[in-house]
């Protein structure tokens, strides 16, 4: 064969090796649409990572949704009602909204199992929508209603969120849920009902803990320039080993305060009891009018 005819061939073999290379490495996933109503066991894989919801989900009774480990899931401001299960793997990603859009949410009736680990913990990432001046912005948000599987420690069957990592996403909780190991920032936690255990966790800017219902067990946990707030017909919750700090510099504390509370019994009083981390160490308001 000629030189010149070797030579071409060559590169041609070269250009080919090249193009086969990009068509099979170098292109993207495309986004996975997901909408309507789950009715069977259904599982969101990284194959088809990112998965872009086009609208409302319901995860209906009986039915396990399942998100795969590093998985990528775009909320887009639509939200995911979970009257069945869903289970979200370690080191996925819940995008589940966009500031300036509608925030997004996740709520739950029925069984929400999130267990991340310490090396690949679950990432649920919200977003804030103001109304206007003088109306107070909503955010993202998971949410146990009454209807949810009670946290059974016995069986690890039932709701939980451990070892995860929050921002701009509000947790309000009516139920028996275990909420361990999480970090949570731009938004607090809400406890309405149920005994539901909080602990080993961190909540930054200012973040706090709101109880106005049920017996919570809120342990071990630190509040960096936030605070704890009892308030309503609370039935002996416990609330120890809690550290309230500001990182401020310019705040005259540097070390952080110890709280303990445990026990008490507000029954149907409006007074109210305010932790925080003010101008000592540790201070308790108790405002038995509510004002």
């Amino acid at each position: 064969m000629p030189k010149q005819a070797c030579t071409m061939l060559l590169i041609a073999i070269i250009i080919c090796g090249f193009t086969f290379v990009g068509i099979s490495f170098g292109a993207a996933q495309p986004p996975t649409p997901v909408n309507g109503i789950i009715t069977q066991n259904t599982t969101w894989t990284k194959t088809n990572s990112p998965h872009n919801l086009q609208g409302n989900i319901l995860v209906e009774k009986g039915v396990v949704l399942t998100i795969e480990s590093n998985v990528i899931v775009n909320f887009n401001g639509f939200y995911i009602r979970v009257n069945g299960t869903l289970i979200i793997r370690p080191g996925a990603t819940i995008n589940l909204g966009v500031t300036g859009t509608n925030p997004g949410l996740i709520q739950v009736n029925g069984v929400l199992s999130a267990r991340g680990t310490s090396t690949q913990p679950i990432f649920f990432n919200g977003a804030i929508y103001w109304w206007g001046a003088s109306v107070p912005p909503s955010k993202s948000s998971i949410s146990f209603s009454t209807y949810t599987l009670p946290w059974n420690q016995q069986t690890g069957d039932g709701c939980i969120i451990e070892k995860a990592v929050l921002k701009n996403v509000g947790v309000g909780i009516s139920n028996h849920v275990k909420f361990d190991n999480n970090t949570i920032s731009g938004a607090g936690i809400s406890v309405t009902g149920g005994s539901p255990l909080v602990a080993h966790s961190v909540l930054s800017s200012g973040d706090s803990i709101s109880i106005s219902g049920g017996s919570p067990i809120i342990s071990n946990n630190r509040l960096d320039g936030g605070y704890i707030l009892i308030k309503g017909a609370v039935d002996r919750p416990i609330i120890t080993n809690n550290l309230i700090s500001n990182p401020d510099p310019k705040w005259p504390f540097a070390s952080s305060a110890s709280i303990s509370v445990v026990g008490g019994d507000l029954g149907d009083s409006p007074g109210e009891i305010l932790i925080k981390k003010q101008y000592t160490p540790k201070q308790c308001i108790w405002n038995p009018t509510g004002r």
